[in-house]
């Protein structure tokens, strides 16, 4: 009974979503404040990371990323303030992956 209750504490750790996207039409401090303040509050958002052109977006655990929200959150976004902010790529980053260069551990 121990060895069940401790292999499903570690066998159960849901992973979050990663997703790094390229965005058309910011350019300037100013849209990526508002593009920030647009898109970081949604539902289920658990660290969002923007800069000039690009976002990054984790989910909570075990929670899938809603992409039809944050596109309609760019969409409300566009209407209000008449801009043209648009995801060009929404590339889903695996943060299983080792970052070293391939072969950096031999010497």
């Amino acid at each position: 009974m121990k060895l069940l209750v401790i292999l499903s504490f570690f066998g159960i750790t849901a992973m979050a979503d990663t997703y790094q996207y390229t965005i058309e039409g910011m350019s300037c401090s100013g849209c990526k404040n508002m593009i920030k303040s647009a898109v970081c509050g949604l539902p289920g958002i658990k660290s969002c990371e923007v800069e000039i052109g690009s976002m990054k977006l984790i989910s909570e655990d075990g929670k899938t990323l809603d992409q039809a929200a944050i596109t309609k959150a760019l969409d409300e976004l566009n209407k209000k303030n008449k801009e043209d902010y648009k995801i060009a790529k929404a590339t889903k980053v695996d943060e299983a992956k080792p970052t070293t260069a391939k072969h950096a551990d031999h010497k």
